[in-house]
C-alpha cells in the first residue's frame, strides 16, 4: 500500500524556487503535548523561522520574523556571528506550545499566538549550541562557549557539507579557557533573569577526563539558583 503524503509546509525542497523545512533538534519534542500544533524551522520566506502547522485545521503560522539567515553557532559553523535565527537554539515546551529561540543573539520565547518576548541576551563573546527547556517549563539551558572556538575560516579550515573545523574544537576550549569559560547558563522563562547554574571545572580534548558540574533544582519563583546539586559528567 501506498502512503499519501502530506505536505508539512507549502512547497518543498527540489522544487522550483522551493525551500528547506526541519524538525526541532531529536532531544526534544517538535509537537505539543496534545499532538495537535507541530513546530518547525523553515526557510519559506527566504530565512529560517519557526513555522506552527496545525494538523487538524491544517494551517500554518509563522511565529518569527527573522530576515538575517542563519547565526553561527554550534553545528551550523558557516553562518554569520551574532545574526540570524539560530537553528541549534529553537526548543519547545510542548506542555504549554512556547517555543525558544535564540535571534540576533537574543534569547526569546513565542506562543502560538506569535507574541515574542526577549528574556535576555548572549554575550558578544560567546558561541551557543543546542539549548533545551525543563520540564515544567520554568527554566531555559543555554550552552555557551568562548566564540574563538569556532572563529575560523571555513573555506580553508572547513570540511563537509557544513564545513566544520578541521580542528578539534575540544581542543581549541582548552586553550581558550585560559581566559574564558565554557558554561550552560539557565533562564527563568518567566523573567529572563540569568544564572550560571552549570560550570565546568575542566575540558579536555580526548574527552577521557571526568569534570564536576552544579545543576540547579527547581528554583523559587524568579530564582534560578535558589539551590543547587552537583552531578558528574563526561
Amino acid at each position: 500500500m501506498k502512503l499519501k503524503e502530506k505536505a508539512l509546509v507549502g512547497g518543498c525542497a527540489g522544487e522550483e524556487n522551493g525551500w528547506n523545512t526541519q524538525l526541532l533538534y531529536f532531544t526534544g519534542s517538535s509537537l505539543s503535548r496534545d499532538d495537535k500544533l507541530l513546530f518547525m524551522i523553515s526557510d519559506k520566506g527566504g530565512s529560517p523561522n519557526i513555522v506552527m502547522r496545525d494538523l487538524e485545521k491544517g494551517t500554518e503560522k509563522t511565529l518569527t520574523q527573522n530576515r538575517n539567515g542563519t547565526m553561527k553557532s554550534y553545528v551550523y559553523f558557516d553562518c554569520r556571528p551574532g545574526i540570524g535565527l539560530s537553528k541549534a537554539s529553537v526548543c519547545l515546551d510542548a506542555e504549554r506550545r512556547i517555543a525558544y529561540f535564540i535571534q540576533d543573539n537574543s534569547i526569546c520565547r513565542v506562543g502560538e499566538d506569535g507574541v515574542v518576548a526577549k528574556l535576555a541576551d548572549v554575550p558578544a563573546d560567546r558561541v551557543t549550541a543546542f539549548t533545551h527547556v525543563s520540564s515544567d517549563g520554568r527554566l531555559l539551558c543555554v550552552p555557551m562557549t568562548d566564540a574563538r572556538a569556532l572563529d575560523y575560516d571555513p573555506e580553508t579550515e572547513g570540511s563537509g557539507l557544513d564545513r566544520r573545523p578541521i580542528y578539534n574544537i575540544d581542543g581549541r576550549i582548552v586553550i581558550t579557557r585560559r581566559t574564558a569559560s565554557t558554561s550552560a547558563r539557565w533562564f527563568p522563562t518567566g523573567t529572563g533573569e540569568s544564572s550560571r547554574g552549570f560550570r565546568s571545572a575542566s575540558i579536555r580534548a580526548s574527552g577521557s577526563d571526568r569534570t564536576r558540574t552544579r545543576i540547579p533544582s527547581t528554583p523559587t519563583t524568579g530564582d534560578a539558583s535558589s539551590s543547587t546539586a552537583e552531578a558528574d559528567a563526561t
